[in-house]
This record gives C-alpha cells, sequence and structure tokens, in this order.
C-alpha cells in the first residue's frame, strides 16, 4: 500500500479518547495519550482528545469508591466487578462525534448515546492466566474478566494486542461465532525510537556492565540478581575486576555490603535510564510478576543483551531464547549460569545484543509503531 493510495479521499479524523481533564493519571490513562502520534497530514490524519468535562468526574467517583471500599471486603468484592466497569467506560456524547469517524482508545471504552455511534479501535490485551489469577482457561472463560474483554472486542471494529500469544490465546478460547478482528501491534512508546546504529564499540570495554531497572525490586528480582552474583563472585574471584552493576530501584541494596562492583540509584529520570542502557552490555531483571516488560524493548533498542524471566510475553519478545536469555523466577543456579554465560563469552553476548537490536528496529520501534497504527486506522476507519 503506497503513499498515493492512502491519502485518496477525505481527512479521517480520530477521537483519541484520553481525558483531558481527568485527574486519575495511572500508566494506562497516560498512555492513551500517546496515540496522538498517528496525526499526520499527507496519509490524511487529524485527531482530536475527549475534552469533555463531565466524564473525568464520573470515572474517577466510582474508582474512588472501589478504593474506599477495601474497608469493608466483602462489600467490595461484590460490588468490585460493577465499579470497574463504570470506572472505565466513557459517555461519548453526540457534539463530541461532529465529523469524527472513529474513536481509538486504551483502558477507557466508549460508550455511545443512541443519536450517533462510530466505529471503535481498541487498544488492548490479553495476560497469561498465570498473571491474571486463573488457574487454567476453563475457570477464566467463567469470568467477569473475560465477559468484559471478550464484549469490547467483539463490539469493537477492530482490537490489536500488543503480543501475538495473546492473540491465539484468547481467540482460542473465544468461541463466537462474530469474534470481533485482532491484529498484533507493540506498545508504542515515544522514549523508544529506532537505534540505525548498534553500539559496537561498548563490547571493546574489558568490563561487562549490567542494568538492572525496577521500581519494585523484590518483584522484579532484583534480591536473586545480588544472590547470584555473590555466588558468582566467590567461584571466579576474577570477575570482580570485570563486573559492574547498576541498579535503579526503590528498593534499597548494600552492594557494598554484598560485595558487588556498581552503583545504587533509587530514582532517576527517563532519559538518564536510556543513557544507562546505552552504557550496559547486559540488561538483567529476571521478574517474578510482569504484565508486559516496556523497560525489556527500550534495553533492546540501547544495544543490550537481555537476561528475562521465561514468561510469557517476554517469551515471544526474546524468540524464545534465541535472542537473549531466559530464566526460571526465583531459580537462582538458572540465572548464575546465565550471567556467566555473558561473562565468560563475550561473542555470545554481544550476538544477542545486536539481534536484539535488531528485531527492535524491525518490530518495536516508535516509528515501526505509529506507521503500522496509521495503516490500522487507514483500512478500517470508512
Amino acid at each position: 500500500m503506497n503513499n498515493t493510495t492512502l491519502t485518496a479521499g477525505r481527512k479521517k479524523k480520530i477521537l483519541i479518547n484520553y481525558l483531558v481533564h481527568g485527574k486519575q493519571k495511572s500508566t494506562d490513562v497516560n498512555y492513551t495519550k500517546n496515540f496522538a502520534a498517528v496525526a499526520n497530514e499527507q496519509l490524511g490524519i487529524e485527531v482530536c482528545f475527549n475534552e469533555n468535562k463531565l466524564v473525568p468526574l464520573l470515572v474517577e467517583f466510582f474508582h474512588t469508591v472501589d478504593i474506599r471500599l477495601r474497608h469493608f471486603p466483602w462489600l467490595q468484592r461484590k460490588l468490585q466487578p460493577l465499579l470497574k466497569q463504570l470506572s472505565t467506560r466513557t459517555i461519548i456524547f453526540p457534539g463530541q462525534l461532529k465529523n469524527v469517524d472513529a474513536v481509538l482508545t486504551h483502558w477507557y471504552y466508549p460508550l455511545f448515546t443512541p443519536v450517533k455511534k462510530v466505529p471503535v479501535i481498541y487498544s488492548s490485551g490479553f495476560h497469561s492466566n498465570h498473571y491474571a489469577g486463573f488457574p487454567d482457561d476453563q475457570a477464566r472463560i467463567k469470568s467477569d474478566n473475560f465477559r468484559t474483554v471478550q464484549k469490547k472486542i467483539n463490539n469493537a471494529a477492530v482490537s490489536f494486542f500488543p503480543a501475538r500469544s495473546w492473540i491465539t490465546h484468547f481467540q482460542k478460547i473465544n468461541k463466537q461465532p462474530n469474534a470481533g478482528k485482532i491484529d498484533y501491534i507493540p506498545h508504542l512508546l515515544p522514549e523508544a525510537r529506532k537505534e540505525v546504529r548498534f553500539l559496537s564499540a561498548k563490547f571493546q570495554e574489558p568490563i561487562t556492565r549490567i542494568l538492572f531497572v525496577g521500581r519494585d525490586g523484590k518483584r522484579k528480582g532484583l534480591l536473586d540478581i545480588i544472590l547470584a552474583l555473590k555466588n558468582i563472585l566467590h567461584k571466579y574471584p576474577q570477575f570482580r575486576k570485570e563486573i559492574y552493576l547498576t541498579v535503579v530501584s526503590s528498593t534499597n541494596v548494600d552492594l557494598s555490603e554484598a560485595g558487588i562492583p556498581g552503583q545504587y540509584l533509587p530514582e532517576v529520570t527517563k532519559p538518564e535510564v536510556l543513557r544507562l542502557m546505552k552504557q550496559s552490555h547486559v540488561f538483567c531483571m529476571p521478574t517474578h510478576h510482569e504484565s508486559y516488560g516496556h523497560v525489556f524493548v527500550e534495553a533492546m533498542g540501547s544495544s543490550c543483551a537481555i537476561i528475562a524471566d521465561n514468561c510469557d510475553p517476554r517469551t515471544e519478545i526474546l524468540d524464545g531464547g534465541k535472542i537473549g536469555q531466559l530464566v526460571q523466577p526465583g531459580n537462582h543456579q538458572e540465572l548464575e549460569t546465565a550471567i556467566l554465560k555473558y561473562l565468560q563469552n563475550r561473542t555470545i553476548l554481544k550476538k544477542h545484543a545486536a539481534l536484539s537490536h535488531e528485531k527492535f528496529n524491525r518490530e518495536y520501534a516508535y516509528e515501526v509503531v505509529v506507521e503500522k497504527l496509521q495503516k490500522i486506522i487507514l483500512c478500517h476507519v470508512p
């Protein structure tokens, strides 16, 4: 599909369902704002935000009620499915839809008044049963969690998930004959710009720089890294001059006491995180519980070799371990072996970093994802 074909016809106006006047600013809520990047004069795509002042008050009211009901667990359990639904739905009024051709949304799903309805382009996902807290597919199918996602997807003109495995899983258990269409588009990360140049020079350094970035260090596997490195340095003391660990986390660790060369930083800005990634050789986060893992993608674009947990979708991101290393969460021996592999073989370290960098530019880079989003709009908006 070339630009001539794409620009044929009048402009397409997309209402991005970001609540401009909303006070709730979670990661999911803020993420929606990123979709403004689809605007493109040449392709004939213009955007606007949800400027309504009443709707944010409604969704935030129900969100606040849910929080306050935590003091009454029995009542919260009874009302939570309803409150969750009410706090993630947004009414779209007719006046907001003037000349609008489609609504692009994430987290908040639009409810239209009867006067006018336009196509919905829905950014969603479908985490693994383990992450979502279900023992198997049967338990999930019976849950409000599944039925809510199913209804939204089947009502949308098109939905998109950031992992192919999530699409396969959802389609496997979604038995409805008129199931909604789902495409694959990775998350849109403005900081993760295309990096044409692989940072080969840093692999000439004698020191192997290992980086961990995770606010909740305990959940993200930081303590496992500390233990694994202590064991390595006990068995191979010569590596003490060849390792440098940088930790960015709210979980305080004393690297001097642990006998590990490095630095601990409680908090840094996003540009500083990316700078640290570009300096590092290995990004290591053997997390115990993770929804997706934007930080892995950013590290891939920064020419790092990756050590991650062996759970979906990291298994997909790292091609089943072909372009990085996957370890069982909490398995210190596996983690120790993975770190040693990179310390003892600089060729494999650099190869994995190069392969990850290549996949990032091909699949996850901001510019690539924006183009995929624009194509979905042009293909599915009349």
